[in-house]
């Protein structure tokens, strides 16, 4: 209805599949009882509720979570609206202090996030976006 669109344009403008997220660990939640062994919860975003429903299930379950932001999330120059900047520190925080390991795109991203939030340091890494950088790239 027009009040979820409300509040989804001015809380969360860069993610309208928020109101997703509940449903979705509700539907994971009827599902995991029925895996063997201990599964690992991967979340990547865009969209950011992805980690929001992961979030909910790892600790349901007790289950370990990775959060891949791939693009970062409160320093994201791209992410302008005051209301989404508060919500996505909020966010980032909230997931950060969850999650079990945390990925980025680029090692630079990675060190980003590992300044604003150094108790969780140790637990964010990288994952090259597309290629190595110390591979050789040249012509074949």
């Amino acid at each position: 209805g027009w009040t979820e669109r409300a509040w989804l344009k001015t809380f969360f403008p860069y993610d309208d599949r928020m109101t997703w997220a509940a449903p979705a660990a509700a539907a994971a939640a009827r599902w995991i009882p029925s895996l063997s062994g201990k599964p690992v919860v991967f979340s990547t975003s865009p969209p950011l509720s992805s980690h929001i429903a992961a979030g909910r299930i790892a600790a349901k379950f007790g289950l370990a979570w990775v959060a891949d932001f791939r693009d970062p999330l409160a320093a994201n120059f791209n992410r302008r609206a005051m209301l989404g900047r508060l919500a996505d520190r909020y966010l980032e925080h909230w997931i950060v202090d969850r999650a079990d390991f945390i990925l980025m795109n680029t090692d630079a991203a990675a060190w980003d996030l590992a300044k604003r939030h150094p108790v969780a340091a140790a637990k964010v890494g990288f994952i090259p976006n597309g290629y190595d950088p110390a591979d050789r790239l040249c012509p074949l």
